[in-house]
């Protein structure tokens, strides 16, 4: 990080005071059983360093956004108790970004609703504000024949959203099925990737693109 800041500066892309808020979220790592804050990965680093740096008075962030039809009127209350499964089952939906690090946050069970269309739009627009989780967002429209979903690439990709598009039906059309036990969850994959990052491969790349750009 310290290395992307002065590069940004000598090349006057970004002043010291908008560097500053992305590296505000970079810190050391914690003990390794603190298995409920977890580093960031490369790309979820990238995303943030990003949305600091390409910022013009506004946040820029990279987003997910999905419009469901259907071919019957939604219920809003079943739909908000489907995400809720989800939002319990998934810690990435769950995740805080701050101090450098991704924490997760336990499930309290606290109903929670549905956002706005025109507020999901708006998120979708100018991107989420890593400092007001959550970062994602799902509405219904005002006929009840469409549901919007957004999520926030710092949390999923779209292979991901299409995973919770499959849970998310699967919920609501079958609400009192409890959907099956995660073989792995969101923390084991961090985990895995950050093990990797640690091995050869890694430190081998690094020197191959540092030697690439070193005259860039």
């Amino acid at each position: 990080v310290g290395e992307l800041r002065d590069r940004l500066i000598a090349d006057a892309l970004v002043d010291d005071a908008v560097l500053q808020r992305a590296a505000e979220l970079f810190a050391p790592p914690a003990a390794p059983d603190d298995t409920a804050s977890l580093p960031l990965l490369a790309m979820q680093q990238a995303f943030v360093v990003g949305r600091a740096v390409t910022t013009l008075g506004r946040p820029v962030g990279s987003t997910i956004y999905v419009e469901l039809a259907s071919r019957e009127p939604v219920d809003a209350v079943r739909l908000a108790a489907a995400w809720q499964v989800l939002v319990a089952r998934h810690d990435a939906l769950r995740v805080r970004i701050a101090d450098g690090r991704q924490h997760v946050v336990a499930a309290d069970g606290a109903p929670l609703p549905l956002t706005a269309l025109a507020t999901l739009r708006e998120r979708v627009e100018r991107g989420f504000d890593l400092a007001q989780p959550p970062y994602h967002a799902l509405a219904l429209s005002d006929d009840g024949m469409s549901v919007h979903l957004a999520l926030d690439e710092a949390i999923a990709d779209a292979y991901s959203a299409s995973l919770l598009i499959a849970e998310l039906e699967r919920a609501y059309r079958q609400p009192h099925v409890p959907p099956a036990p995660l073989a792995l969850g969101y923390r084991d994959v961090v985990r895995h990737a950050l093990a990797r990052r640690d091995g050869l491969a890694h430190e081998e790349s690094l020197v191959y693109w540092r030697a690439a750009l070193a005259d860039a």
